[in-house]
C-alpha cells in the first residue's frame, strides 16, 4: 500500500510541474511576443528564444502524453504547437503528431485546442512546413472541417538543387510549380506581402498606379507571398497573375526550399528589398503611412540599385 500512495504522489508532482512548465512557456512566449510587437527583438530572435526556452523547461525528457490528463495534453500542445509553428523544425512537429495521436484515441481530435479543433491546427502545421501531401492525407480524414483546397505540387529534381527556390502559381491556382528565380545580377526589389494585407493592397495600388513605378517594378519586381497557415490567398495570387505583369510567387518555408532565403525578413507585410547584384542595399519595411513619402522611399530604393 505504501509503494501505491508513494506512486500516486509522485504522479500527482509530476502532473503538477508540466502545468507549471506550459504555463511559464507561455508566459514567456508572451513576454517575448511584445518584445517582437515593440521592435526590441527580431522575429528570428524571437523564435530562438523559444526555442531556449522550450528546451530549458522540456528538452531533457522525453514525455509519454498517454499518461497525462485531456487538460494537461491540451496544454502540451499548445506548446509544441507554438515552438513548431515558430521554429519550423521537424522534431517538435513530431511532438504535436504524437500528442495529435494521442488525442484521437480519447476522440479528441474534433474539439477545440488553440484556436481552431486540434485536426485543424495540424493541418495548418502541415501547410506552414510546407508538406502538402501529409495536409491531403488528413484533408481526407477530415473532410467536414477541412476544407482548403490544396494545389497539385510539380517539383523537378533539378530545380531543387537550384537557388532562390519559389513555386510559380498555374492552372488557376490548381497547380504549384516549383521555379527558381535569379537575383543575383542585376537591380531587383523583393516584395514579401500577403494579398490580404491591407497595407500591401495599399503599397501595390500606389505602385501600380505611377507609371514610372509601375514600369520599374514590372521589370524588375518579384512578388512573394510567404504561406504562413493558410493556402486561401492562392487562388487570388492566380487572379493578380492573369491581370498583372509583376508577377506573385510563393514561398514555402520548408527546410530545403526556403534556406536561401535565411536573410530576408518574411513576416512582416509588405517588405521591400532592393537588391543590386544579389547584395541588399535599401530596405522598405512595412508600409510608410504617407503616400508621398512612401513614393520618395521608393525612388530612394530605385536610385541606390540602379547603374549609375
Amino acid at each position: 500500500m505504501y509503494f501505491i500512495i508513494v506512486g500516486i504522489l509522485l504522479f500527482t508532482g509530476c502532473q503538477q510541474s508540466i502545468i507549471k512548465k506550459t504555463q511559464i512557456f507561455m508566459d514567456y512566449r508572451n513576454m517575448q511576443g511584445q518584445k517582437y510587437v515593440n521592435g526590441e527583438c527580431s522575429y528570428k530572435e524571437c523564435s530562438e528564444n523559444f526555442k531556449k526556452k522550450y528546451e530549458e523547461l522540456f528538452g531533457h525528457q522525453k514525455l509519454d502524453f498517454s499518461k497525462y490528463s485531456n487538460e494537461i495534453l491540451k496544454e502540451l500542445w499548445k506548446v509544441d504547437y507554438i515552438i513548431s509553428f515558430h521554429s519550423i523544425e521537424q522534431k517538435y512537429l513530431s511532438e504535436v503528431e504524437n500528442i495529435f495521436e494521442n488525442l484521437k484515441k480519447r476522440n479528441l481530435d474534433r474539439e477545440k485546442c488553440t484556436m481552431d479543433s486540434c485536426a485543424e491546427e495540424i493541418f495548418d502545421l502541415y501547410i506552414k512546413f510546407g508538406y502538402f501531401s501529409k495536409a491531403k492525407e488528413l484533408q481526407k480524414k477530415y473532410p467536414d472541417i477541412i476544407k482548403e483546397y490544396i494545389p497539385e505540387v510539380i517539383e523537378d529534381t533539378s530545380v531543387v538543387k537550384n537557388k532562390y527556390k519559389l513555386y510559380e502559381v498555374l492552372e488557376d491556382g490548381k497547380v504549384l510549380k516549383l521555379t527558381s528565380i535569379q537575383i543575383e545580377k542585376g537591380p531587383k526589389v523583393i516584395i514579401f506581402a500577403s494579398t490580404e494585407c491591407e497595407f500591401a493592397k495599399k503599397a501595390l495600388g500606389i505602385i501600380l498606379s505611377d507609371e514610372n513605378l509601375r514600369k520599374y517594378f514590372e521589370e524588375n519586381g518579384i512578388l512573394i507571398f510567404p504561406i504562413n497557415t493558410s493556402i486561401s490567398e492562392i487562388s487570388s495570387i492566380s487572379e493578380w497573375n492573369k491581370n498583372n505583369k509583376l508577377k506573385w510567387f510563393v514561398h514555402s518555408s520548408r527546410k530545403d526550399l526556403s534556406k536561401d532565403w535565411e536573410n530576408f525578413d518574411i513576416t512582416k507585410s509588405p517588405n521591400f528589398y532592393f537588391l543590386k547584384d544579389g547584395k541588399i542595399m535599401f530596405q522598405i519595411n512595412g508600409f510608410v503611412p504617407s503616400e508621398e513619402k512612401f513614393k520618395l522611399e521608393l525612388y530612394k530604393g530605385i536610385d541606390k540599385i540602379n547603374p549609375k
